[in-house]
């Protein structure tokens, strides 16, 4: 499963996973964006995605102010 959550980053930062591992938090770099994505152990459902912040320079301001759901937190953004 994590092999299909790093496939997937392309483009992109994996910056956590959400309460009940069926989303991925990542930053998309080109537009300074985090999202959430649905995935499973067949791979990520990139066309369900939720915008969760615009014009973000640092998604770790992002984890310490709502990251208290997540089941995990990539080290470069604790």
């Amino acid at each position: 499963m994590a092999e299909n959550l790093f496939r997937f980053e392309e483009g992109r930062d994996l910056v956590g996973i959400g309460h009940k591992a069926e989303r991925a938090i990542y930053y998309e770099t080109a537009s300074r964006s985090l999202v959430a994505v649905q995935f499973d152990k067949h791979g990520v459902y990139a066309g369900e995605q939720e915008l969760l912040q615009r014009e973000l320079d640092d998604p770790s301001a992002w984890v310490e102010a709502y990251g208290g759901g997540l089941v995990w937190v990539h080290p470069r953004y604790r």
